[in-house]
């Protein structure tokens, strides 16, 4: 019954070690009664390619600590081969802002149109920096249907977020016009 502060070390060492018990060692971690374990390993998780560390991601996402949802989402997110929007979707609306934040730039990456509607409601958060990835991914997206939520956004913003959804709607005008 290791110490958290020697469970956390035993994941960083496999990780710079290239243990090949690596992937098992991350799995048990992800079952860890400690958050912050947990969290780790799905952040760790990155650079363990296979579809059934995408299981275990996904199963993270669910986690009831928000740091290990977030370190979950960040982890699929640089997965190439991860885009289901479905599984992103409902943590726009998460308790945790990190997690919320985290959404939104995945989707952004992920560029599915079903995640636009949910994008145009994460302008309304109450959290700036996750408007911002909104913001942000909507850009990545490219889908016009959202220039009139931005023009919203605009006007509720302080002057430096206008200054940077102007630049946003001029970004998404422009893309549309090399369609």
């Amino acid at each position: 019954n290791a110490s958290v502060r020697e469970r956390q070390r035993i994941i960083r060492n496999a990780a710079e070690m290239g243990s090949p018990e690596y992937r098992s060692t991350l799995m048990q971690a992800l079952e860890d009664r400690d958050p912050s374990i947990r969290a780790i390993a799905a952040g760790r998780m990155a650079d363990v390619p296979g579809i059934d560390v995408r299981d275990a991601l996904r199963t993270a996402l669910q986690d009831s600590a928000g740091k290990v949802r977030a370190a979950a989402l960040e982890a699929l997110r640089h997965d190439p081969g991860f885009d289901l929007a479905s599984d992103v979707i409902p943590l726009l609306k998460d308790s945790y802002p990190p997690v919320r934040a985290s959404a939104a730039r995945t989707l952004g990456r992920i560029r599915s149109p079903e995640s636009v509607d949910p994008l145009i409601s994460a302008l309304h958060d109450s959290t700036g920096y996750v408007r911002r990835r909104a913001v942000n991914a909507l850009v990545s997206i490219g889908d016009t249907r959202a220039i009139d939520a931005l023009i919203q956004l605009k006007e509720r913003e302080r002057w430096l977020g206008r200054r940077y959804v102007t630049s946003s709607i001029d970004e998404m005008r422009r893309q549309s016009l090399d369609i």
